[in-house]
């Protein structure tokens, strides 16, 4: 989603329900955050993140959740490549 408002809206909504317990949640709730220019807010989401997701043994997201904080901490949004718009090819 790229309003980030909006995003930081529904990824709040999902870590209420989820009770703060969900890696990929907080995932989610980070990039919201850095996609609105919260990008301290980003690194502490992403942070709390990657400690849950060791918690679990999820190391593969935890590694993820590790690398976007440097993304975060430059004042960048994460973007997925996959969802760039090219005209002409489908």
């Amino acid at each position: 989603m790229r309003d980030g408002n909006r995003a930081v809206q529904l990824a709040e909504q999902a870590f209420q329900l989820s009770g703060g317990k969900n890696a990929i949640v907080l995932r989610t709730l980070a990039a919201a955050y850095a996609e609105s220019g919260r990008f301290t807010d980003a690194v502490e989401a992403a942070r709390r993140g990657a400690e849950l997701a060791n918690q679990q043994g999820n190391s593969g997201l935890a590694a993820e959740l590790e690398s976007s904080i440097a993304l975060y901490q430059s004042g960048g949004a994460l973007r997925d490549p996959s969802l760039t718009t090219s005209h002409g090819s489908r």
